[in-house]
């Protein structure tokens, strides 16, 4: 049988084609190369190959996911993110990585593979999400995912519902939180908003306001603390002593949230200083 009569090597109409294009105006520069991985892959056809199991395991979504019906958006933000995790696999493999082998991205008989679950996931919440700057972290997450081993399906999921619930700005307050010692002029305030003695009324400029409720929020899930004393509302906030931990240390490093644009995080100085 003809391999391109029967699509079984036919790339123009494969759909991680379809998706990898259709998020090329969000990806950039990215996409040919994604492309030409998830085509050809190091040194011969990876959509096939056992070197690297969750591309695989991406490429079968892929199919599935294009079948779906979704907006000509959602299918550009999939295929962003399917590119965003196909340049870091790439980058990954390239370095002598190899993917976790503790059973990840097998099924057990009684539920499908871990990989596959949060895979689908992931391009799921790509699908909704609006803030189209998650979108590369989404792929670092996922990508990051297949090769550490030791996070099981429930803390994975986990994590990606903690993204998933996250602001783009909460990405950028915990990498900032991270940085802040580092940041050239990133001084943050180093008292918390609570009056002075004597002094009733709470002076908070109003362009703070909104991200003390971020930082506030993200002290509510677990993910930052106060540098040793409890916060109890939003006053009691001294950004030069949040620390970041727990899961969002996890996040921080899985999602590779220190790679993103300083120019963001220096938006967040000057309301916290």
């Amino acid at each position: 049988m003809d391999d391109t009569k029967s699509g079984a090597a036919d790339p123009e109409g494969s759909p991680y084609r379809r998706l990898v294009e259709a998020g090329a105006d969000i990806t950039g520069n990215l996409a040919g190369s994604a492309l030409g991985f998830l085509v050809a892959g190091p040194a011969g056809a990876l959509a096939g190959a056992a070197a690297s199991p969750i591309v695989k395991h991406l490429v079968a979504l892929a199919s599935d996911v294009i079948q779906r019906t979704i907006s000509t958006r959602e299918t550009k933000r999939i295929g962003a993110t399917l590119t965003f995790a196909a340049a870091k696999i790439r980058e990954k493999l390239d370095s002598g990585q190899k993917p976790r082998d503790d059973g990840f991205f097998t099924s057990d008989g009684h539920q499908r593979a871990a990989a596959d679950e949060i895979a689908e996931g992931v391009l799921i919440a790509a699908q909704r999400e609006h803030e189209e700057k998650k979108l590369k972290f989404y792929g670092n997450l996922l990508a990051n995912l297949a090769f550490v081993s030791g996070i099981d399906r429930g803390y994975s999921n986990f994590l990606l519902k903690s993204g998933e619930a996250l602001s783009y700005r909460q990405l950028c307050l915990l990498a900032l939180f991270v940085l802040k010692n580092s940041i050239q002029g990133g001084h943050l305030r180093k008292t918390s908003y609570r009056p002075a003695p004597g002094v009733q009324n709470v002076n908070v400029p109003l362009a703070t306001i909104p991200l003390l409720y971020e930082v506030f929020d993200l002290y509510s899930r677990g993910l930052i603390s106060g540098g040793g004393s409890a916060l109890l509302g939003l006053t009691d906030i001294n950004p030069s002593e949040i620390v970041v931990q727990g899961a969002g240390t996890v996040l921080v490093n899985l999602m590779e949230l220190l790679t993103i644009d300083l120019h963001d995080l220096n938006a967040l100085i000057p309301p916290l200083s």
